[in-house]
């Protein structure tokens, strides 16, 4: 099954709307609209925008592969998925014309089998002050 892209752009060349399926939780297809303000605003190119999509759809496709493996059996594959997500994050960086910066990431805490706070994380964005949980089997030290 082809997922849709929708892109639409004004008479300026700007982008009007951008919409695209993502295969969500239960394998439910979910459509994501994103920020066209932003995108504008940073000047997100056609190439880069694929790019932006196909860092979501990868972002997706390992918290998916994640949660579908035992923590207990599998502990060092699903920390490398983690790695291989939080280097997506600095792809959409890139795509979006913003520095690499893992202080502006918001998905890393969201990870399946992750334990560090969440509440804590999200007033932490965007400082030097990450709250992790020793026993995190991500992010910890066990």
């Amino acid at each position: 099954m082809a997922r849709k892209i929708n892109i639409t752009k004004r008479a300026d060349g700007k982008f009007d709307e951008v919409s695209f399926e993502l295969l969500g939780k239960n394998n439910k297809t979910q459509t994501t609209k994103l920020n066209t303000p932003l995108l504008n605003k940073q000047k997100v190119s056609d190439e880069q925008l694929q790019k932006i999509i196909a860092a979501y759809r990868r972002m997706v496709s390992l918290v998916k592969r994640a949660a579908s493996l035992d923590i207990n059996k599998q502990k060092p594959r699903i920390k490398r998925l983690a790695d291989l997500h939080r280097e997506a994050e600095f792809e959409l960086q890139e795509a979006w014309n913003f520095p690499r910066d893992a202080r502006f990431h918001k998905y890393w805490y969201r990870f399946p089998h992750c334990t560090c706070p969440k509440l804590d994380n999200i007033d932490a964005w965007g400082t030097d002050r990450a709250v992790i949980n020793s026993n995190c089997p991500i992010h910890g030290q066990v």
